[in-house]
């Protein structure tokens, strides 16, 4: 009698439960190219940056938010005020295909804390069924979070609508903590840090308090816009980003890599039954990290393309470190401009 072997399905290496954000089907950079925004009317709706990363195979492969945020690094360069307008358009394009960077986490602690005895938070808009952004006043909010908690907990109705107006915070009553230092790599207990009002965080970025019916508070923050420049914008981002051929013995970089995941942590999603590897980040920025961490952490090294006219990153596959070319498309075309004397 044959025995019958069970193979057990292989667990996905970035599940994507922790790594889901906001995203709006179309993004353009403001006039003065200042921001970053969400076109208007743009439907919206949470998707996981970890369905677009591929874990490290045998081929050479530049598919992934962190692949393309490394060529997005290479055509900026280092003069971001210059680039703002010669690569506008290749930004549109990051954003409308993955969404905004998350750059608030960089500089505030995420969510938002309401005052002490009140649990949760009063939406400012809400996405419809077709994922269009519709803003709320303070009266439709709270009725809607009132809704939520009902259909939620039927058996706290009375109590509900009794204490609802001692456990809903307004928008303009809640705060956040900054970042003792900007960057994600500070400790955010860091003492003599004082609070920011929503109303002065909603100044600097296109943020909004979102009905959320996953969230503890019952709302998340969506951003509908971000700043290109600045202390916290996507320039300063793309500048800490690390550049060149990224190595895993590279000491240098794994210590440059290592300050920029301490806001990353494992967890086990608590809706299954068991427990399962997740990772958790709060931002597209994070998940970029992770998964450059990832590729490094899998025994390869990343590195651009050597067409010097092709801005591509590629994860190194199993062809060793002779493969200089993205793909055997710029590999013939090295060739071939070799052969008629001209730089590859």
């Amino acid at each position: 009698m044959s025995k019958v072997r069970h193979k057990r399905e292989a667990e996905p290496i970035l599940p994507p439960d922790g790594v889901r954000f906001w995203r709006a089907k179309k993004y353009h950079v403001s006039e003065d190219a200042g921001w970053i925004e969400a076109a208007p009317g743009a439907a919206w709706r949470r998707e996981s940056a970890a369905t677009r990363y591929k874990p490290p195979t045998k081929n050479r492969e530049a598919e992934g938010p962190h692949f393309s945020f490394l060529k997005l690094r290479r055509l900026i360069g280092d003069d971001f005020l210059w680039s703002l307008h010669e690569y506008r358009k290749e930004m549109e394009v990051f954003a409308s295909y993955f969404g905004l960077l998350g750059v608030i986490h960089e500089r505030y602690i995420l969510p938002p804390i309401p005052p002490a005895g009140k649990r949760f938070v009063i939406p400012e808009a809400v996405l419809e069924t077709d994922g269009k952004l519709r803003r709320v006043d303070v009266e439709e909010g709270a009725q809607l979070l009132l809704d939520l908690l009902l259909r939620q907990s039927p058996g706290l109705r009375p109590v509900a609508r009794r204490h609802a107006s001692d456990t809903f915070a307004e928008p303009s009553e809640v705060e956040l903590l900054p970042r003792s230092y900007i960057g994600p790599w500070t400790d955010p207990n860091r003492v003599g840090i004082d609070p920011v009002p929503w109303e002065k965080v909603k100044e600097d970025y296109g943020v909004l308090l979102v009905l959320d019916q996953e969230a503890s508070t019952k709302v998340s923050v969506l951003c509908t816009s971000e700043p290109l420049l600045g202390p916290a914008g996507w320039g300063l981002a793309l500048a800490d980003f690390p550049l060149g051929e990224l190595r895993p013995e590279n000491s240098y970089l794994k210590k440059q890599l290592n300050s920029r995941l301490t806001d990353i942590s494992p967890y086990s999603p608590e809706d299954e039954e068991g427990f399962r590897r997740a990772w958790r980040c709060s931002s597209l920025l994070q998940a970029i990290r992770l998964m450059l961490w990832l590729d490094l952490t899998g025994g390869r090294f990343v590195r651009a393309c050597g067409l010097h006219d092709c801005h591509v990153f590629f994860r190194e596959g199993s062809q060793g470190e002779s493969t200089l070319y993205c793909s055997p498309r710029c590999t013939s075309l090295a060739s071939t401009r070799m052969e008629r004397g001209q730089a590859p």
